[in-house]
């Protein structure tokens, strides 16, 4: 007999999901009933005490009956691969009434509170957990930690037992999952504070204490999160308005380590002063003086990504094209539209040295400091599929970390001179890390569809990723065409050196780029047409190879 994976929903009105796949419950009361069973914890619930639950002291006739009939209809939700006629496994009877036995995490109740008290044996072990902090050994683990706190937390949908309304068996269970939930909350900011994300530390504990004012911890962390956040004043204004809160409620002062905390945030002394900013990046200060034009719908898909990666849905781009297409410049003008959105950047190009090692481009993206400089050990063997595994495991949960510090763009350029290995740990993160503050963008000109390049292309499909196929602009004569500043027909006069131009490739391509007033012009009626063979020259960067050109100059 198929074994049946199962899982209730309590935290909100009841659900229950069977071998992953959400189930309809039915009427009202059916859900209530398996509240109780579930409230009961895998204890024996009695009829009587199922029918003063569902229906209070204002049973209906044939109670009893009913009753039978919704239990039989649970046992075939619960259990549809039992069998006619063998004993129930899951909701049981026994001589003290019904019995739901589920797993140990069976509940997102008991989910919740493991990953809690998982959670608190952790956080233990900080020196200080009201001035959290954490060593780039331990940030893996918490980053880990907070993603699960998050998971869990997100199971949230209402008021514990809501099926069960007002019956006062559920009264008790749900005051305790409260605190659990408050519980996971706090630590979920302790966790974002010790790795240095001090303003959305700041940004959560304002809306914890607007709901649970007189819980003094809260306060004190929100004072130490605003003091690292470079805002001391408003750190210390706060401490104030809790030394009122605390003296109308409830006529008491602060506590000693309110008072410490004031001190030392006066002096910016242990814990509570101003991270030194690192140097900016080279990709925050924008590297093109123009805007880029003529590749408007490429790069709005590209930029669509950003705002999905910031909310924790990891984003995979591919932009594949030809050699000189376009492909850098339009990923630099993502980067730096990135920055400009509070994005940590990583730019990256695989070598066509064919002495680069195995996972250059890998390695130069922890070492990089928005990685935190992480420390993976390469793997001894790299032939041996569990060594890889295990390398690229390692190397997700570095991006978890850095990632979960600030959203994140990792470009990839020149991929199709990667090497296998390189490829695979990209294909890895690709599938098994779907849920961070990132953007993966590759470039690549058009590889082969079998083999290493094959595979990531089938991973990355798999996982939703975006191809940008960049081709022929066709924009740019429409862009670039403005009045010219000579007069048609005259063949002594000179165009303007800032006319932009038109080059039209043999692809049909066009591309913007400077017009040289040394070139021999010839003017048939309206048009200025100049034919050669030479290297085309995007900008002032040749590219390529020699093709012929037509340049085209627009006058009115």
């Amino acid at each position: 007999m198929q074994e049946t994976r199962l899982r209730v929903g309590v935290l909100g009105s009841t659900l229950v999901e069977v071998n992953g796949l959400a189930m309809e419950l039915g009427s009202l009361k059916q859900r209530a009933l398996l509240a109780v069973l579930t409230l009961a914890e895998g204890r024996p619930v009695s009829a009587d005490r199922i029918i003063e639950a569902l229906w209070g002291d204002r049973p209906p006739a044939g109670v009893v009956t009913t009753v039978h009939g919704y239990i039989a209809a649970l046992r075939r939700i619960l259990e549809p691969h039992r069998r006619p006629r063998t004993p129930a496994a899951v909701l049981v009877t026994t001589p003290a009434g019904y019995a739901l036995r589920l797993a140990a995490d069976g509940t997102d109740a008991a989910q919740l509170s493991g990953v809690v008290a998982e959670t608190a044996r952790v956080l233990d072990r900080m020196p200080d957990p009201l001035r959290p902090s954490c060593t780039a050994a331990d940030r893996p683990q918490l980053t880990d930690i907070l993603h699960r706190l998050t998971e869990a937390l997100q199971t949230w949908r209402g008021l514990p037992y809501a099926d069960l309304a007002d019956c006062h068996h559920s009264i008790g269970e749900r005051q305790r999952l409260d605190e659990v939930k408050l519980t996971a909350q706090v630590q979920r900011v302790v966790i974002i504070l010790a790795i240095g994300d001090n303003g959305r530390a700041a940004a959560e504990l304002d809306g914890l204490i607007a709901e649970h004012r007189l819980r003094e911890q809260l306060w004190v962390l929100r004072a130490v999160a605003l003091a690292r956040d470079g805002r001391q004043a408003q750190a210390l204004d706060g401490l104030q308005d809790l030394r009122e809160v605390l003296a109308e409620e409830l006529g008491i002062d602060p506590s000693p380590a309110v008072r410490q905390l004031q001190a030392d945030i006066l002096r910016q002394e242990n814990g509570t002063a101003t991270p030194v900013p690192a140097t900016p990046p080279a990709s925050a200060i924008r590297r093109f003086p123009r805007p880029l034009t003529g590749r408007d719908t490429e790069l709005g898909i590209l930029v669509d990504a950003l705002p999905r990666a910031a909310k924790g849905w990891t984003q995979l781009i591919r932009v594949t094209g030809e050699e000189g297409i376009g492909k850098t410049r339009l990923v630099q003008e993502l980067a730096d539209r990135a920055v400009d959105t509070g994005f940590r950047t990583i730019e990256i190009r695989c070598s066509a040295d064919a002495g680069a090692p195995d996972l250059w481009p890998i390695h130069r993206m922890l070492d990089h400091p928005a990685c935190g400089r992480a420390e993976v050990t390469l793997p001894t063997d790299l032939n041996c599929p569990k060594a890889r595994f295990l390398f690229a495991e390692s190397v997700g949960t570095a991006l978890r970390a850095a990632a979960a510090a600030g959203p994140l763009l990792v470009v990839v350029e020149d991929l199709h001179r990667a090497d296998p290995r390189t490829l695979g740990v990209l294909g890895h993160l690709a599938a098994h890390c779907p849920d961070l503050s990132l953007v993966l963008c590759v470039t690549q000109r058009p590889a082969p569809t079998d083999g290493p390049w094959g595979e990531l292309e089938d991973t990355f499909t798999r996982s939703g990723a975006t191809t940008v196929s960049m081709g022929p602009d066709t924009s740019a004569t429409a862009d670039l065409e403005r009045p010219g500043t000579w007069a048609a027909g005259d063949p002594d006069a000179r165009p303007d050196p800032a006319l932009p131009a038109v080059v039209t490739t043999a692809g049909s391509s066009s591309v913007a780029v400077g017009v040289s007033p040394a070139l021999p012009m010839q003017y048939p009626g309206r048009r200025s047409a100049y034919s050669t063979t030479g290297s085309r020259s995007v900008g002032s960067r040749p590219v390529g190879r020699p093709f012929p050109v037509d340049v085209q100059f627009r006058v009115s």
